[in-house]
């Protein structure tokens, strides 16, 4: 049995040459997503070595720290924030990524309870929820994992995304025609 460490991270998984839900040598899959969305924006992408990409109207961050604490002690940590620098509304993402085994999008249910949606929007105080999640590898394409997202999710809430820069396109379009912009 693994013993947690001071962080409470599992010895045996922290000591992972590749941690799970990565892709692209070692990549995150998160990166991929962050990068795409950021491209879609019109932003340059090219300063990857960065946690912020933003232009004049859009910032898309790469892990943000805010919520990291916003249930005390523990938080959350969204993969991607979008910011309309202009109205000030923001969506957080989830960006999940799935072989052909897990419960990857079982675990994400829990950002879309009843009781979580109207908590997250008393706290970062948009009209809207502002949380998202983008589906890769499996759980974009496996029929699995894709016929029953009807059933968990309204439709604009997530996105599976097989990497097409027009599906992202058409994504974020939807989003900020609806929120965003708003």
């Amino acid at each position: 049995m693994a013993r947690d460490d001071a962080d409470g991270m599992s010895s045996i998984l922290s000591s992972r040459a590749v941690q799970p839900g990565t892709i692209n040598a070692g990549r995150p899959h998160e990166l991929d997503v962050f990068i795409a969305m950021a491209g879609t924006l019109g932003i340059d992408c090219h300063r990857t070595n960065t946690h912020v990409l933003e232009n004049a109207i859009w910032q898309v961050t790469y892990q943000p720290s805010e919520l990291r604490h916003c249930f005390g002690r523990y938080g959350l940590m969204p993969d991607i924030r979008l910011l309309n620098k202009q109205t000030n509304r923001a969506m957080y993402f989830e960006a999940k990524f799935q072989g052909h085994h897990g419960n990857a999008e079982e675990r994400a249910g829990k950002l879309f309870t009843h009781h979580f949606v109207d908590w997250f929007m008393g706290k970062t105080g948009m009209p809207y929820h502002a949380y998202r999640l983008i589906f890769t590898g499996s759980l974009a394409t496996d029929a699995k994992y894709t016929d029953k997202f009807q059933y968990l999710y309204d439709s604009d809430e997530y996105l599976c995304w097989d990497g097409s820069t027009s599906r992202m396109r058409e994504y974020l379009d939807l989003l900020c025609q609806r929120y965003l912009f708003a």
